[in-house]
């Protein structure tokens, strides 16, 4: 074939022919929008810009600045008010369509939700064409001083970027930038509003420097999302991943040497002396501690330590020949725990009472274990957790066939959904049975063991986010996950040569509506999970316990928003939880 040919039939040949081809990859639900067809009127808005501020200064050198203090009040309200609904409506359609704050492909689809999304993304990139008002200001004003590098990179690349974000994907993850950076513009104008007004505005305006913090917080997250994008194959184009990473460092350096020289230079470092501590210092780094906390926990789908481990600690590899026993593997958590496990050679004990569950359960590990387990290597175990006198039976069934446990998993255990005041005491009774007393009957099993053969054992409990804050409907069960909590706690500071790991899931889509206790002894909830509840799936919730065990984390917990957030309130602002409830 010629080179003729080739460039013909092949558009990466050519720029145009390229630039043609990205064509057909465009999003059809922004075609003939304004503006959005076209890169002219976006480049061409760029070039007026530059030129602008090139010429701009030198036309207002010998001229005096304007006055323009009775239309930047309203123009900052305006952009304020625009900032907001742009915010509120992505925030929303988001929210509808359940969106995941991690990875959330684009998916171009004309669900009324989605283009509420796809709208506001638009607006957010004609907002950016609206913001070069900013810098004719400065001109005009000669504030010259406020020309910089930064100001200039900063509003020419975004409109840029932000046409090929409307163009390309306007929905799925790109509404998550939008929608916080959005925010932000929400406080930046308001600020910018009331400097307007006058220098009697001034005390009221002393957090200024923080949304510089906020704008770094905010540049930090979004490139960890784009790493995590990369590490994890989220469905998006890969490029706009690595696109997001250079251009987030690239804001964190400009950003962070503008904080520095802004809020920084030109202190006295002074020797600490306890009666000299500086409580301004003191409440902003408290203040940027929890912000970035909060902000991470909206974002993350488990508690900031299992998603650093997650990247940087041990793989679930790492078990890879260990024994691990997991009560209640039939379904849910604990069969997609297996099923984790065995795709990297972990040699597994499932155990629960339905017996032709866990023969599938079983044919599921076998097959997701490449070649790495044979049949000898998945024990099938037909156990009840309530009959307690046989556990130890049942703990040496499992030693004749392993000849030792590495790790017991109690997943065991229902859930409940009753009014507090109507439960019957003998349902209380019967739930601490199963999921406090088993748990606790069958782990002193292990732990014998474990001291009888001088093996570092490890013993890991479902619990729940409701064994961290109470969860409503659900007083019986909240109250066992606690008391697990609190012996497993004992059991830790008592033999600190067996690892202890705490796993709280919160909502996730499994069938454990259907066996829920209720208010009355022996009766079953018997519902079923609603597609359209928010809930993290079993299969992820598997994969993050695996990475806890291999870990040994003490106590992690899982959820998709807003259950971290939630949590997070729960259990270091409870008064504060108390007040918003």
């Amino acid at each position: 074939m010629s080179s003729t040919n080739i460039s013909e039939s092949i558009p990466f040949y050519d720029v145009f022919g390229y630039y043609e081809w990205t064509l057909t990859l465009a999003d059809p639900r922004t075609k003939g929008w304004p503006m959005v067809d076209s890169p002219i009127p976006t480049l061409t808005g760029v070039c007026i810009y530059l030129f602008l501020v090139w010429i701009g200064p030198k036309i207002m050198r010998d001229r005096k600045p304007f006055d323009l203090t009775t239309f930047l009040v309203p123009y900052n309200l305006a952009m304020a008010l625009l900032n907001l609904y742009i915010c509120l409506q992505l925030f929303i359609g988001s929210t509808m369509r359940r969106y995941s704050y991690i990875c959330e492909p684009c998916r171009q689809s004309f669900h009324p939700a989605e283009l509420r999304i796809v709208d506001a993304v638009w607006w957010y990139y004609f907002s950016k064409v609206l913001e070069f008002s900013d810098t004719f200001f400065f001109i005009l004003r000669k504030k010259d001083n406020q020309l910089t590098f930064l100001h200039v990179y900063h509003h020419s690349t975004m409109f840029s970027f932000w046409w090929i974000g409307v163009k390309w994907v306007p929905s799925g993850s790109t509404f998550l930038p939008a929608m916080v950076n959005s925010f932000i513009h929400v406080l930046m104008y308001t600020y910018y509003g009331l400097a307007a007004v006058g220098p009697h505005m001034n005390k009221y305006l002393w957090w200024k420097k923080y949304l510089t913090i906020l704008q770094l917080i905010q540049f930090t997250v979004a490139m960890i999302l784009g790493i995590n994008g990369i590490i994890t194959g989220c469905e998006f184009p890969l490029w706009m991943h690595y696109t997001l990473i250079g251009y987030m460092i690239s804001f964190i350096l400009l950003f962070g040497n503008f904080y520095a020289q802004a809020y920084m230079q030109g202190k006295p470092i002074q020797q600490f002396e306890i009666n000299c501590i500086d409580m301004g210092a003191i409440k902003n780094n408290f203040f940027v501690y929890h912000l970035v906390r909060l902000i991470m926990w909206a974002v993350l789908d488990s508690d900031i330590e299992l998603f650093f481990l997650s990247k940087l600690g041990k793989p679930v590899s790492s078990l890879r020949g260990k024994v691990v026993w997991i009560t209640g593997a039939s379904s849910g958590i604990g069969r997609d725990l297996a099923i984790a496990l065995a795709r990297h050679g972990v040699k597994l004990c499932i155990s629960a009472r339905n017996i032709s569950e866990l023969l599938k359960v079983k044919q599921a590990c076998l097959a997701q274990s490449n070649g790495s387990l044979g049949p000898n290597d998945v024990y099938v175990l037909e156990m009840d957790m309530l009959h307690l006198n046989h556990h130890n039976d049942y703990f040496n069934m499992v030693l004749d066939h392993f000849k030792t446990v590495d790790i017991l998993v109690n997943n065991a255990g229902r859930s409940q959904r009753a009014e507090w005041a109507s439960i019957n005491i003998k349902v209380d009774r019967e739930l601490f049975e199963l999921d406090v007393f088993a748990v606790v009957n069958l782990s002193r099993v292990a732990l014998n063991f474990f001291a009888r053969n001088s093996i570092k054992g490890h013993l890991v409990v479902t619990s729940s986010t409701a064994g961290l804050i109470g969860a409503p409907n659900s007083g019986t069960y909240t109250g066992a996950k606690h008391a697990l909590h609190g012996y497993f706690e004992a059991l830790r500071n008592e033999f600190p040569n067996v690892h202890v790991t705490m796993f709280c899931p919160g909502p996730t889509a499994t069938n454990f509506l259907q066996e829920c206790f209720t208010d009355t002894p022996g009766a079953k909830y018997n519902q079923t999970v609603q597609p359209t509840d928010r809930r993290m799936t079993s299969e992820r919730c598997g994969h993050l316990y695996a990475l806890a065990i291999a870990n040994k984390t003490h106590l992690s917990w899982v959820g998709t928003f807003p259950i971290n957030f939630l949590l997070y309130i729960g259990l270091y602002y409870p008064n504060l939880k108390r007040v918003t409830a």
